[in-house]
């Protein structure tokens, strides 16, 4: 018998395949969990992303204008496919690939530590373009880059739940003009104001070492509808707070989570 159980959530301000650990599961709005796929079971996720910018901080971290016309903005949005997949109990591998192929985000998550309300995971994967493009073979792409991270879930109480990533990115071939490496630090926290509703608050922060150095730190709230046996509405509203050679960004996304065991 295949049980399938369907989520309709929003996903972070913008779903870049080019970064941080791809493939695996994710709890409350977009920070991954310790919790792996149930094994032999399979996620396969459709999602949708959408933002909006009309401001940038430049390399002094001063805020302005991306336009001349202040009536102007800069809209951008993309689909994903995500497939994961439960090897054992406590390990999980997958891919998310874009729309139209060009990227693909391989990683795994292994659950290695669990003791009264703290779990840990270690977290790893490659991301490589796939298609799409024109290629010089003598000038390799920073598209390349090897991740990895640790994961930590806390739940302070029954209502009351955290989750925290720290991830580090490095590219395997550096070109002129482009980044080299990259920190990444997300976290969520999510408290149960009545039954089978959270409210959610996450943040998410990103930075870039090489040529030009840029960050960003982006405050997400949000909410998770549980009422359905299987099924969870969540939506999440992300805007970038703070930031340097980067845009000021407010969107939404979705995506819908099927579980196959």
């Amino acid at each position: 018998m295949k049980k399938v159980i369907v989520i309709i959530g929003i996903l972070l301000w913008t779903i870049n395949l080019k970064a941080q650990v791809g493939g695996i599961s994710a709890s409350k709005l977009t920070t991954i969990c310790t919790e792996t796929v149930s094994a032999n079971n399979i996620e396969f996720e459709p999602s949708f992303y959408f933002n909006s910018s009309s401001m940038a901080w430049n390399d002094a971290g001063k805020k302005q204008s991306i336009f001349s016309d202040a009536d102007s903005s800069q809209i951008k949005s993309g689909f994903a496919f995500r497939f994961s997949y439960g090897l054992t109990k406590n390990l999980e591998t997958g891919v998310t690939v874009s729309n139209n192929m060009a990227m693909a985000n391989w990683g795994f998550k292994y659950h290695f530590f669990n003791k009264k309300k703290t779990s840990l995971a270690l977290i790893g994967g490659i991301n490589t373009p796939l298609g799409n493009r024109t290629t010089d073979k003598n000038n390799k792409s920073t598209e390349n880059v090897l991740a990895g991270g640790l994961v930590i879930t806390h739940h302070f109480s029954e209502k009351f739940g955290m989750d925290a990533d720290i991830q580090y990115q490095r590219h395997l071939f550096e070109q002129a003009g482009h980044h080299h490496q990259d920190f990444f630090f997300n976290t969520d926290l999510g408290y149960y104001i009545i039954d089978k509703i959270q409210l959610v608050s996450g943040f998410n922060f990103s930075s870039t070492d090489g040529n030009i150095t840029q960050y960003q730190l982006t405050f997400n709230p949000g909410i998770t509808v549980e009422k359905a046996d299987n099924f969870i509405l969540v939506m999440q509203f992300p805007y970038t707070v703070l930031g340097k050679n980067t845009y000021q960004s407010f969107g939404f996304g979705m995506a819908l989570t099927i579980m196959i065991d």
